[in-house]
């Protein structure tokens, strides 16, 4: 009798916290500040490096995941200003047009975008560690990218500047 008595309790809070967690809002289970949709994901991510973590709130790897995601933000949130290199998340229940023209097809996916456009997918185990390198070794790419980029501006225009007017040669 005893035992039948333990089995209802486990049952009955199996259904309590089924019940609660089907109630929670989507919203609820990540932060809205980071979160891009259709509208300012392509704005955002045109300029500077973007690591975006396309996620299902309902998705159990993606929940596991959440506190991993937070935790690099935290620690490599200043490579923004640093490094252009900047954090952001895509819920794919409620921007899932944006998430298929992104050809997401599980979560969580992590993808790396620089200037507008695809750089690479994370690979690989999703630990701190691992996406830890991946988000310096980048944002140190980057930073030598945008660096050589305008040495070359400069030496364009100090060429240009250099040049005599109307195209004739100097004699």
């Amino acid at each position: 009798m005893r035992g039948l008595t333990m089995l209802r309790a486990v049952s009955h809070l199996s259904v309590l916290l089924l019940l609660l967690l089907v109630s929670v809002p989507a919203q609820a289970l990540s932060t809205e500040s980071d979160l891009l949709n259709s509208d300012s994901f392509s704005t955002s991510t045109s300029s500077s490096m973007w690591l975006v973590e396309f996620f299902s709130p309902y998705c159990p790897h993606c929940k596991r995941f959440k506190p991993t995601w937070e935790n690099l933000v935290s620690l490599h949130g200043h490579l923004a200003d640093s490094s252009g290199f900047n954090f952001a998340r895509v819920n794919c229940i409620e921007q899932g047009d944006l998430c298929n023209k992104e050809a997401i097809k599980g979560y969580p996916t992590i993808m790396l975008y620089r200037d507008g456009q695809v750089h690479k997918e994370f690979q690989g185990d999703r630990t701190f560690e691992r996406l830890s390198e991946f988000i310096l070794a980048n944002a140190a790419d980057y930073r030598t990218y945008k660096h050589e980029q305008k040495e070359a501006a400069a030496a364009a225009a100090a060429a240009a500047a250099a040049a005599p007017a109307g195209g004739a040669p100097l004699r």
